[in-house]
């Protein structure tokens, strides 16, 4: 009810004022329970200012005793951009530049905030280029990067949420790709799909189409994906997975068609075998449902 979310948002702003982490996050992870893909509950939220109070709260949120406020306050905040109406009043209310804070204060040192970051990241960026932007612009990419480089060889989901989250800020968006790319997400990339691809069908899937995003018409990024060992990597996980993962099998084509378009990696492509046999095996054997994806793949390689 409006008096619900009316009640949980005072305490949030009466709290973050007083700055008592441990009120802080039971109120955001009570909003967050609260309007968890519930729209008028949600709406409810926004008109109580949420959308204001939360990012408020989490810059609030810089000392070590704070880290499980910031945790709670992203799930809040990417339980809030679920709802597209809301992401207006989320960009008005500074929540850009509240992640990238909390990025730069706990993602190093903390793999659930940097996951929490990603996810909330997603959020506000899918179907909204103004948040993409306005991402950005503050500074949220090399943040981001900074708390993937620390945490992606302990856990498949930090590698899985993290390339999701780059996939959306780069997607049709050349500024983050080139910012991305110039933090070295490109390696961070590889280097997460090398050590977590091989036993997690997600984790390939999701650094599929981070590097097929990556590298979309971005020459820079198609040079660093390749000197990384992208294609090989690429490769690994469509042998892998790719006859029972459509998702993997999509992604994976996509990957490698927007790699080839750089003639050292079309090359690199052309030597590649696994198990003995070549790359295009793989493709044409894979369980990509997208026809034309497929077909784009198996027209850059050789038989």
């Amino acid at each position: 009810e409006a008096g619900t979310a009316a009640g949980l948002v005072r305490a949030l702003e009466v709290h973050s004022e007083s700055s008592e982490p441990a009120c802080c996050d039971a109120a955001c992870l009570a909003i967050a329970n609260l309007g968890h893909r519930h729209r008028d509950n949600l709406k409810r939220l926004r008109d109580a200012r949420a959308c204001e109070q939360v990012p408020r709260a989490l810059r609030r949120q810089q000392d070590a005793d704070g880290v499980g406020a910031a945790e709670s306050g992203l799930s809040a905040l990417g339980v809030l951009a679920w709802l597209d109406d809301l992401k207006p009043d989320l960009r008005e209310g500074c929540a850009c530049e509240a992640i990238k804070d909390v990025l730069e204060w706990h993602g190093t040192s903390s793999a659930s905030v940097t996951e929490r970051a990603a996810w909330a990241l997603q959020q506000l960026c899918f179907r909204d280029p103004q948040c993409q932007a306005r991402l950005g612009r503050v500074g949220a990419c090399p943040a981001l990067v900074r708390g993937f480089e620390a945490h992606l060889a302990d856990n498949p989901v930090t590698v899985a949420l993290v390339c999701d989250a780059v996939a959306k800020l780069v997607f049709d968006n050349p500024d983050n790709q080139t910012t991305l790319g110039d933090a070295g997400v490109c390696e961070a990339v590889v280097r997460g799909i090398r050590v977590h691809g091989a036993t997690s069908a997600v984790c390939s899937d999701r650094a599929c189409l981070a590097i097929a995003n990556s590298c979309y018409s971005h020459t820079p990024n198609m040079n660093r994906l390749g000197q990384a060992g992208a294609c090989g990597a690429v490769a690994k996980a469509i042998a892998e997975h790719g006859q029972v993962n459509a998702g993997v099998a999509e992604w994976a084509c996509t990957a490698l068609f927007n790699l080839s378009h750089f003639p050292p990696n079309k090359r690199r492509l052309a030597l590649i075998k696994v198990d003995g046999l070549p790359l295009k095996h793989y493709v044409r054997h894979s369980a990509c449902g997208h026809l034309r994806r497929k077909d784009n793949a198996l027209s850059v390689l050789p038989d």
